[in-house]
């Protein structure tokens, strides 16, 4: 019985060593940061993340002169990685982003279309 005991001890702390660990909550307020096309044309963005008990939500900023507010769907944030999707408003075209946590706490990577097209966004927390 007792070495029963011991083997379901190790099994449960194998299991829980092998976990994937909690994805750290992104910080609330506003992000700042911008995107590149690959063109060259470079536009600067402010990022709303809001936390809600069961998921985050970004708004992205543009030009505020404009109305530019764009809310991204689906956000899944990782201990690593943010993934999201947004429709880019001009064709209506819908995006696909992924962006890696970078080691300052910032987020860098591409939004793009079903066709490959797209920029490269960074995404800096509130300080």
């Amino acid at each position: 019985m007792r070495t029963l005991f011991i083997c379901l001890c190790c099994v449960c702390l194998l299991v829980a060593c092998q976990s994937e660990p909690a994805a750290s909550p992104l910080p609330e307020g506003l992000w700042t940061g911008g995107l590149s096309a690959h063109e060259g044309h470079h536009k600067p963005l402010t990022y709303r993340v809001e936390q809600t008990p069961d998921s985050v939500r970004i708004t992205l900023l543009g030009d505020a002169a404009n109305g530019e507010v764009f809310r991204a769907h689906g956000a899944v944030v990782t201990a690593d990685q943010i993934r999201f999707g947004w429709t880019e408003p001009e064709g209506p075209t819908p995006l696909t982003c992924s962006l890696d946590r970078q080691p300052d706490g910032s987020f860098q990577g591409d939004c793009s279309d079903a066709t490959g097209h797209g920029a490269a966004f960074t995404m800096i927390p509130p300080q």
